[in-house]
């Protein structure tokens, strides 16, 4: 694997709202209520790499239309809210890319 850490920058309001994780699966389970944008910083294993900085939308709360009301905070079903990002490598060193190609 070539990444060395994940770093989660969660909203203020979480008791710890920063997560370092060094091993995978790279990934925080918290119980909330609310919106807010997460920032996630990945550190390679290529010191040569520079970190990648990834803001991504925490939607904890369910979708309209489930039958639900939207203001209701106390749902105990988990909430499930996926999107898609991408981490582009435009120039990467050599041996960084060879290792990006065997993941």
């Amino acid at each position: 694997l070539c990444i060395a850490k994940v770093v989660f920058q969660l909203h203020p309001s979480f008791t710890k709202p920063v997560r370092e994780l060094i091993e995978p699966p790279f990934e925080v389970t918290e119980r909330g209520w609310g919106e807010f944008e997460a920032q996630i910083r990945i550190v390679w294993k290529d010191a040569s790499e520079k970190a990648t900085i990834v803001n991504h939308g925490i939607k904890l709360y369910p979708p309209a239309g489930n039958g639900a009301p939207n203001n209701v905070s106390n749902t105990k079903d988990p909430v499930l809210s996926e999107t898609y990002d991408e981490v582009i490598f435009t120039d990467p060193q050599e041996a960084f890319g060879q290792q990006l190609l065997l993941v």
